[in-house]
């Protein structure tokens, strides 16, 4: 991995892992370059002992990892994921080199990414120049862009039938 990190050709790194000898590479797993995704085995299938091996080490890199990227879930008290008030599970936020969030996605607790109540399941933000965050674009669950509403016209009271035009003196 240290090869891939160092060549300047190389953009981005993918390591999908167990996580289970990540404490190890937590340099290089929380390198800019690397995209970690993590893949949860039971401990019914790897055994309790690997499994807090794993929990352990997930902890780890959280705490090791720059605000590139943060994942936020929601448990209740059996400690199952659960929604919160706001009608998703977990939701993974992506930031720029400024540390300013870009991109917001929403799931359940099943995993799969969830529609909150205005239909998006993902908003991504851009920032002008003075560094002022831009009204999200919303996309779907299935990474379709949501059309921006634009709203209806607001009546105006003097094109009202039988109103009397105002005069000006």
């Amino acid at each position: 991995m240290d090869l891939l990190i160092a060549n300047p050709r190389v953009n981005n790194v993918n390591l999908f892992t167990n996580n289970i000898f990540s404490d190890q590479y937590i340099p290089q797993m929380t390198h800019p370059k690397v995209t970690v995704i993590v893949n949860c085995n039971s401990p019914l299938d790897v055994g309790k002992e690997i499994y807090a091996r794993f929990q352990q080490n997930l902890d780890l890199l959280f705490r090791h990892c720059s605000r590139t990227n943060q994942i936020e879930k929601y448990f209740d008290e059996k400690d199952n994921l659960t929604l919160c008030r706001k009608g998703y599970a977990m939701v993974h936020r992506e930031y720029d080199s400024d540390k300013r969030i870009v991109c917001e996605k929403f799931f359940g607790t099943d995993g799969n990414p969830i529609e909150l109540a205005d239909g998006a399941a993902c908003y991504r933000y851009t920032y002008n120049e003075a560094g002022e965050k831009s009204a999200p674009k919303k996309f779907d669950r299935n990474n379709h862009e949501i059309p921006e509403e634009t709203p209806e016209p607001t009546a105006n009271p003097d094109d009202a039938v039988g109103s009397l035009p105002h005069h000006t003196v």
